[in-house]
């Protein structure tokens, strides 16, 4: 079974940003940037996107071919947001809590 390395989490994660915020050509320090500012209203729609954009992702076997078989996911809730003072906190958190939840076939 194959994880999402950081390197492929950080544009979803931009990505969702994008939803609340206005980010700045490059995002050369992106990674170091805090999560302050956003509102509840706001941290809940990144918290959305996030979730949709991870679980939209196509699954990559461990042949590095993609499948439909399966997608990534992550276990998000309201409080999830204030373990990440930073954007590349949230990156490493969603690599270390990842999930990949594989599809029900039916028959």
């Amino acid at each position: 079974m194959a994880y999402l390395t950081a390197q492929q989490v950080l544009p979803v994660v931009i990505k969702s940003l994008s939803v609340v915020a206005d980010l700045p050509n490059g995002n050369d320090n992106i990674l170091n940037s805090p999560f302050t500012g956003m509102n509840p209203q706001q941290q809940d729609r990144f918290l959305t996107a996030l979730k949709d954009n991870l679980n939209e992702l196509p699954y990559i076997t461990d042949q590095g071919t993609t499948s439909s078989d399966a997608y990534y996911d992550v276990d998000l809730t309201d409080e999830t947001i204030n373990l990440w003072p930073t954007v590349g906190d949230c990156v490493n958190w969603i690599v270390d809590n990842q999930a990949v939840i594989y599809k029900q076939i039916r028959s």
